[in-house]
């Protein structure tokens, strides 16, 4: 949820003045702050962790919780710059009013995170949004979203990502360049949640997808949002942007990222480590060089398909570091090897002993 937070507060000094127009821009302006979108995102995920943590499979149950959630959540910050019809949702008993805003695609980021397929990312995407945006075009902002963050984080290209919307959700026929002076204020789905995924799918790193986002104008926060959410799960969020993140959100809010952030993890753990079978294979490859890509694929490629697991496979690299020291050994880097998966993390090395003092 880090990437949905940072585009809301990055856009959120912009958003009433038509945006920059440009890319370059101060990421952090000066009174950039969370808004509606924060904490809706917030509120969603809390309920979702709720949901999983108690086994919750029940549709009413499961949308009865976030209600909840974004009832209290938004009682906690009411002046987080709610549109008319949601405030009175906030602070009412009213159901869902048929609305077809992109309030919907920029709370929905947890979802993307959260669920083992495809099916179930697009059904509680779905209820998600019906809670309150329960037009076709509420719904498919949502839906279009949460797969798109699903299908990044589990290892697809960009050009498989651009794909799968196109058939299924938004035929996006434009680029940035060709709408930049046009665009203009708009909070439907249909009207902004296309161009969020252009912005992300034009990008080339997290913080770029962000620059795209903004640079077009129109509603910034929520633009920046949607962007975020789906580029934190392609290319990850930079620990100095996460930083940044956690000094500008409240206490409860942070809470609740540790909470989700533990089971983004669990859930999206495709490569679990076996500390026993790294240690006999750098025994067994003392003195040999290789290099990040083929040590990984050696120790797992038995038990996962590593072909789209680029982005986990980094991490994967350095725990296998971390317990190669713990054990003795250390890989003695001495280049930068060819770049796999779209991430420059293949390093070639030599398996030694650590010299004993």
């Amino acid at each position: 949820m880090y990437g949905a937070i940072l585009g809301d507060i990055i856009g959120s000094i912009y958003e009433f003045n038509d945006g920059p127009k440009k890319k370059e821009f101060p990421l952090f302006g000066k009174g950039c702050h969370f808004t509606d979108d924060s904490v809706m995102t917030i509120a969603v995920g809390d309920a979702l962790i709720n949901v999983l943590e108690n086994g919750i499979t029940n549709e009413n149950e499961i949308k009865k919780e976030i209600v909840g959630s974004m009832r209290v959540w938004g009682k906690e910050y009411p002046h987080a710059g709610y549109g008319g019809m949601f405030r009175k949702w906030l602070s009412s008993d009213m159901g869902p009013y048929n609305s077809f805003g992109n309030g919907s695609a920029m709370r929905v980021s947890s979802v993307g995170w959260l669920f083992d397929t495809l099916e179930e990312t697009k059904r509680m995407a779905r209820y998600t949004a019906e809670v309150t945006h329960n037009h076709p075009e509420g719904i498919k902002g949502a839906e279009a979203v949460a797969v798109a963050i699903y299908l990044a984080r589990t290892g697809k290209s960009i050009l498989e990502i651009s794909n799968y919307i196109n058939e299924n959700y938004y035929k996006i026929n434009f680029k940035l360049d060709d709408i930049r002076d046009e665009y203009t204020f708009d909070v439907s789905c249909q009207g902004s949640v296309p161009q969020a995924i252009e912005a992300f799918l034009e990008s080339t790193d997290f913080e770029d997808a962000i620059r795209n986002a903004i640079s077009i104008g129109g509603d910034t926060d929520t633009i920046g949002a949607i962007t975020g959410s789906i580029a934190e799960a392609y290319y990850r969020v930079p620990e100095d942007l996460k930083t940044e993140c956690l000094m500008r959100i409240k206490k409860d809010m942070r809470e609740v990222l540790e909470a989700f952030e533990f089971w983004a993890i669990k859930k999206d753990k495709k490569v679990h480590l076996d500390e026993k079978k790294i240690v006999d294979y750098l025994e067994n490859n003392v003195g040999k060089n290789t290099t990040s890509y083929e040590m990984v694929k050696e120790l797992y490629a038995a038990d996962v398909d590593i072909t789209n697991l680029y982005s986990e496979l980094f991490e994967v690299d350095k725990d296998v570091r971390r317990i190669a020291i713990k054990n003795g050994f250390y890989l003695d880097t001495h280049s930068r090897g060819e770049m796999i998966g779209g991430l420059p993390w293949n390093l070639s090395f030599k398996i030694k002993r650590k010299k004993l003092n």
